[in-house]
């Protein structure tokens, strides 16, 4: 927050990865993301009317056109609010700032309502993963006073460079629920007094931030959040996450846990189960016959290591399927490990936060799930008697439509509330 202008409610929309291309009837994973577009636009007037800012967050052009871009922009025409633009690894840069500015929407610090925005291109030319360049760092002495966290701290890669390019007086928080990279980082920053390692997930973020001494989630100034597996895990053969080398069906993020590894899932979870975590997690195709393959593979002694799985999937699927640019077993690796670790878990903790944090919201229960289009998200919420309804249910949407897209960059294409009042004394339901 400036302290220029009291809080007051504030309605931003963020839009990520809509992959236009130049054709019309340009078409990504069986998807017209011109029509898909258009069609979350359709919702978001219709569900939550006109608002304030618009966040476009990468991948705004599969092929990186003019042209594409143009259609992006005079899509959001259909708004009445200003809108920022920043790159994501599929974006041509050039061609990106070029158009976004022919639209006013090439600022990168933003002060609207109150709130400021800053918004940090990590894409690298030619490569997936992400990086923060030096320039995007020196944005982050703008922020209001306060820690800044590194909710999945890894190797401390972020941490360090949090620390290199932000004042000396700013407290750095590294979370991250693997403590052998907790141990790594702080083997490294040895007795750095601003930085602070807390071993826990970013779903509980007030709690994590408490253990470092912080009161409330509140105080922090700012999150970064790099999700998934990491560098420093990929780098490890020994961890399962990679089939690049052969290593152990593990894939656990942290290992002295007693949770399941990827094998024991594989060798003890009933096919139909295998199957709906293939589908559902990993969009596998076929997911049966992946399953049973994988099953068939564990029973015979032939499925001990990441490259043993991914010799069995390649069997199923092939290897060189038209138009597919990743190895077939890819996404049977991420399903694997999003089971194992629980991923889907931790970030249903992070939506319940979000909507308890509504003062007329006492519980949530949220159900998400993994399409192709994005998530798709139910919650029950009890709420006091006197609340509004209609408002809560707008408030509470909002709340987790951001809270998910904002921490997984993919969008939520449906959201399902079931809203039910209780008393707060006799914790009985009135209706």
């Amino acid at each position: 927050m400036t302290t220029k202008e009291k809080n007051r409610p504030l309605r931003v929309l963020q839009l990520t990865d809509p992959h236009l291309m130049a054709r019309a009837d340009g078409d990504l994973l069986g998807v017209r993301t011109r029509e898909s577009l258009q069609a979350v636009i359709a919702e978001v007037l219709k569900v939550h009317g006109q608002p304030d800012l618009i966040l476009a967050t990468g991948d705004l052009a599969q092929d990186g056109s003019v042209e594409a871009y143009r259609v992006f922009g005079e899509s959001l025409k259909s708004f009445s609010c200003p809108s920022v633009w920043i790159a994501g690894n599929h974006d041509h840069i050039d061609n990106l700032l070029q158009v976004s500015r022919e639209y006013n929407a090439s600022d990168r610090h933003v002060i609207q309502g109150g709130w400021q925005f800053v918004m940090l291109d990590s894409s690298v030319p030619g490569k997936v993963f992400g990086a923060l360049a030096e320039s995007e760092l020196a944005f982050l002495s703008e922020t209001p006073p306060g820690p800044i966290v590194d909710g999945t701290c890894g190797g401390g890669g972020h941490t360090f460079a949090l620390r290199e390019r932000t004042d000396s007086a700013r407290r750095i928080i590294g979370i991250d629920r693997d403590p052998d990279a907790i141990a790594e980082t702080q083997r490294r920053i040895g007795g750095d007094e601003r930085i602070t390692l807390v071993c826990g997930n970013f779903s509980d973020l007030g709690g994590a931030v408490k253990k470092a001494g912080v009161n409330s989630s509140n105080e922090v100034a700012g999150i970064v959040l790099d999700l998934g597996v990491s560098s420093w895990q990929l780098d490890q053969p020994t961890r399962g996450f990679t089939f690049q080398d052969a290593g152990p069906l593990d894939m656990r993020m942290d290992q002295g846990s007693d949770g399941p590894t990827a094998r024991c899932i594989i060798r003890d979870t009933p096919i139909a189960e295998l199957a709906r975590i293939l589908a559902e997690y990993g969009d596998v195709k076929r997911p049966f016959r992946v399953a049973q393959a994988l099953k068939d593979a564990e029973a015979d002694g032939e499925l001990g290591t990441t490259s043993d799985l991914a010799g069995i999937v390649a069997k199923v699927r092939g290897t060189h399927t038209r138009g597919r640019k990743i190895h077939p077993a890819t996404t049977v690796f991420q399903a694997l490990r999003i089971a194992v670790n629980d991923e889907l878990g931790q970030l249903r903790a992070l939506v319940a936060h979000a909507a308890e944090r509504d003062p007329a919201v006492r519980e949530a229960d949220p159900v998400i799930r993994l399409r192709k289009q994005g998530w798709m998200l139910a919650c029950r919420l009890s709420v006091v008697p006197d609340a509004s309804i209609p408002e809560v249910t707008a408030r509470v949407k909002s709340a987790l439509a951001e809270t998910l897209e904002g921490h997984t960059g993919l969008p939520v294409v449906r959201t399902d509330l079931d809203v039910q009042v209780f008393s707060l004394d006799a914790r009985t339901r009135v209706h």
